[in-house]
């Protein structure tokens, strides 16, 4: 099978979906398909040099240039702190919204040429950025090839669009791009349920595809003395206090001690809420490369939920199912879809997000106890995706 992969993000740093997409690329190759990649060509600088060796050799990879976000270097990476956003900021944000629809990428959309990829049997798009679903589109509509959508985020129903003239804007766009798609899958089951009622017509196209896990990981722990919890990823916005209340009072009462380490992007004041615990240390942000040496040495792996009432999983629940780390998922709601679904993967010891309620020793006492989920490798969705694709 021939298959164009149609992605903005690809092995671009700090970036889940593009850890995704590359792990997708490399399972869809494995299975002895033909893939190419069309994307955007970034700054050297930008890349994950980690991702850019992990990509089969055997890709071709098509960057085009999208204007320039193509040379532009994002202050992230630079290493510049975020700064409060006053009422200008705001309003240029408002404006590059509208000016830069679907997004601040939208150059590659009118660099694709169709004709240059009309000789394929399967288009694969996947967002995050919704752009990658236009170029896909503007091939199509040229050439009907077959076409799989991969989504992450619902785009109408994303909480980060704040003004009602693009929540407009997108409803209209995305319900235009799920009609024109032979298959749509949502990287969440919950999300994938909640689109599926909200769009009645397309639910029979409507598919849960989920987000892989990137490399299988074999931890190397030899420490006896520390039981080690690791987070990685993004903890703005999450309520970290309750698992540091349980760790106190875990260490208070138990001769092995725990210990939390904490890799990724935090708010200033969570970071002075860490510095008043000693059981508790923040790294910073650190590479792909080095996230899996984290997992090497740690004992278990932490899970903090979005709040009650999102259908979305974060990226990092399916990485950590590529290891034989006990993963300790702490929930805003025990009812919910999300909660469901981490419950029937029987891989997380989970509880609601409350000191009181989070029991450690059962934590402690399920280490070496459970094996890597392969139903989340990449060369398993790929196939998955084979299969619904020939169905």
């Amino acid at each position: 099978m021939r298959v164009l992969y149609v992605a903005s993000l690809f092995r671009k740093k700090s970036c889940s979906a593009s850890i995704r997409n590359v792990a997708l690329v490399n399972g869809l190759k494995e299975l002895g398909c033909s893939v190419s990649v069309l994307t955007i060509e970034y700054p050297s600088i930008v890349l994950d040099p980690y991702l850019v060796s992990s990509v089969n050799e055997d890709v071709n990879i098509i960057e085009l240039n999208a204007g320039y976000i193509s040379s532009f270097i994002p202050s992230i990476y630079k290493g510049a702190g975020v700064k409060k956003e006053n009422m200008f900021s705001k309003l240029k944000r408002f404006v590059k919204n509208v000016i830069y629809f679907p997004g601040i990428d939208k150059k590659w959309i009118s660099t694709v040429t169709p004709k240059n990829y009309k000789n394929y049997d399967l288009i694969i798009s996947s967002s995050d950025t919704k752009t990658s679903h236009f170029v896909a589109s503007k091939i199509v509509r040229t050439y009907p090839i077959k076409w799989l959508q991969i989504w992450g985020d619902p785009w109408a129903d994303d909480v980060g669009i704040k003004n009602n003239f693009l929540k407009l804007r997108a409803s209209i766009y995305e319900k235009k791009l799920l009609k024109s798609a032979n298959f749509i899958g949502y990287v969440s089951l919950p999300t994938a349920q909640k689109v599926s009622l909200q769009y009645p017509d397309f639910a029979e196209k409507i598919k849960f595809i989920p987000r892989n896990f990137f490399k299988t990981v074999e931890h190397t722990v030899v420490t006896n003395d520390i039981f080690r919890i690791a987070y990685t990823g993004v903890l703005k916005g999450r309520d970290i206090i309750p698992i540091i209340k349980a760790i106190d009072s875990y260490n208070a009462a138990n001769s092995l001690r725990i210990e939390l380490d904490i890799f990724g992007r935090i708010s200033p004041e969570q970071e002075k809420i860490i510095n008043d615990y000693k059981a508790v240390t923040y790294f910073g942000e650190v590479s792909l490369q080095e996230v899996y040496e984290v997992f090497k040495r740690s004992h278990a792996l932490l899970y903090l939920g979005n709040a009650a009432g999102s259908s979305q999983i974060p990226g990092k629940l399916y990485d950590y199912f590529g290891t034989k780390l006990p993963i300790l998922a702490l929930v805003q709601d025990m009812n919910d879809a999300v909660t469901s679904f981490i419950l029937e993967s029987k891989r997380c010891v989970v509880f609601k997000n409350k000191s009181e309620l989070i029991n450690l020793k059962q934590l402690v006492e399920s280490h070496n106890t459970v094996q890597v989920l392969q139903q989340y490798s990449p060369a398993a969705v790929a196939s998955q995706i084979i299969k619904l694709i020939n169905s």
